[in-house]
């Protein structure tokens, strides 16, 4: 079955053509009116596939009066299937629960996760996941009657982290079982412990999944730093505790009965002065106290917000942080980037910001305001994910990273890119692929287009940039 379906009919309805194809898989559709279509093709047994899907390669498809279109090609995989059964700790059925399917997609330069397929298993513990695309999967269970404010998904074959889960590799049509999970966790737990190092202070302790969406908060006792979490579903978590000045983390793997002896210890905040100043602009300076500085964990701990921070006029101010290595960002406003930062001869911009102990040396950070622009065209299909990326001296410094979505005329655009030294790249890939992993990188370094961006300066790069 094919259907025709508007994606933006004129005066806000709904347009649908739905057909039947061929025996040879032919198919037409005649008296469209004019607007922006996507094709949609369906199958028993075969996962559906949409031509001018927004997030495809294919944008959708402007029908201009008069205008025919023809060739139009939809392939149809058979969906891959995983099954199994679910058990407890007791050998009993898990009737009842959440199954997930995962798949690996690249999101920003990183490789992430997204569910392909969700289903629930039946009175007997089984669950069937159905329709796959060719490729791999992680599949998670979450059992339902313990996450009432919350879930923490459970990856085959028991694993409480997703980089502990096992792959299970699916081709077209191919049925795989056996996928079963013998002791789901149907059980929650206790958690209790001490704060040591508050002095006193009034502490606050969050409790804080990782790869879930369960946050518990607790108040540490005034006296005796005692803390306690109860109906905990079991997973792994971050074990946060802080004051406004002292904070500290530790993970905290929960399975299999209630911890009662978690000790965390608040050390003292250690202070690192700053000198902020904007390139070409003498101090004092009104414009300093527009800037916004974040000051985050690398890499980022679940459970702990980013520090902001602002300077004075004179460009003064003073980070006090726990023991840890941080990344500088500036957040605002949007045309600033940072061009230089140094702790004496350390190249905090590229190096990032270790804290190992107070420091008399300031942190000197200077701040430009005239970003340039890059475009140019492909010369490939429209759809594609083109890339810069900073020389080699400045990739550490993963704000100097830009993508951008090829338009369906094939042209792309970097608005406010800070002045330097650059690399293009163009993929077909989903999203580019994994353009902030190095050895990705390494295998196309020497088909990118070298770029140069000067401060306030549109660049056009010159000719069709090839698409990998």
């Amino acid at each position: 079955t094919v259907q025709l379906l508007g994606v933006s009919a004129p005066r806000g309805t709904s347009y649908v053509l739905s057909r039947d194809t061929a025996a040879d898989g032919s198919f037409s559709f005649s008296n469209v009116p004019p607007g922006d279509y996507m094709i949609e093709a369906s199958r028993g047994g075969y996962v559906t596939n949409t031509y001018g899907k927004r997030d495809n390669v294919t944008p959708p498809q402007i029908l201009q009066p008069g205008k025919v279109l023809s060739g139009v090609e939809i392939a149809l995989t058979p969906g891959g299937v995983i099954y199994g059964r679910l058990a407890d700790d007791r050998g009993d059925p898990v009737i009842g629960a959440t199954v997930q399917a995962w798949r690996r997609i690249y999101r920003e330069g990183r490789r992430d996760f997204v569910v392909a397929q969700t289903v629930t298993s039946n009175d007997l513990g089984d669950y069937r996941l159905y329709l796959l695309m060719p490729g791999e999967y992680h599949v998670s269970v979450t059992e339902p009657s313990l996450f009432g404010s919350g879930s923490i998904p459970w990856f085959y074959p028991g694993a409480v982290d997703r980089s502990e889960a096992q792959a299970i590799s699916v081709k077209a049509g191919e049925i795989v079982g056996g996928v079963s999970f013998r002791a789901v966790p149907t059980r929650v737990q206790r958690v209790s412990g001490v704060v040591h190092g508050a002095g006193g202070d009034g502490v606050a302790v969050i409790l804080a999944s990782r790869g879930g969406n369960v946050r518990m908060e607790a108040t540490a006792d005034p006296q005796t730093g005692a803390f306690q979490f109860g109906g905990v579903p079991p997973g792994a978590y971050t074990l946060v505790a802080h004051t406004t000045k002292m904070q500290s983390s530790m993970p905290l793997d929960i399975r299999g009965g209630d911890i009662t002896n978690a000790r965390i210890t608040l050390p003292p905040g250690l202070t690192i002065p700053v000198r902020v100043r904007i390139e070409g602009h003498a101090v004092p300076d009104p414009e300093l106290e527009n800037l916004y500085f974040t000051v985050r964990r690398d890499p980022a701990t679940t459970g702990l917000a980013d520090d902001m921070y602002s300077p004075f006029a004179d460009g003064r101010l003073m980070f006090e942080l726990p023991a840890g290595d941080y990344r500088v960002d500036i957040t605002r406003p949007q045309d600033a980037y940072v061009t230089s930062m140094k702790i004496g001869d350390v190249d905090v911009l590229n190096q990032g910001l270790r804290v190992t102990a107070s420091s008399e040396i300031p942190l000197e950070i200077v701040v430009g305001l005239k970003p340039g622009s890059v475009s140019g065209r492909v010369s490939g299909k429209s759809g594609a994910t083109a890339v810069l990326v900073p020389d080699a001296d400045r990739r550490n410094h993963r704000a100097l990273y830009k993508s951008a979505r090829v338009s369906s005329s094939g042209e792309f655009q970097f608005p406010r890119v800070p002045p330097g030294e650059y690399k293009l790249f163009v993929w077909q890939e989903e999203n580019g692929g994994p353009w902030l992993d190095p050895e990705y990188l390494r295998q196309y370094e020497d088909r990118a287009t070298p770029v140069q961006v000067k401060a306030g300066a549109r660049t056009i790069v010159e000719g069709l940039v090839p698409v990998f």
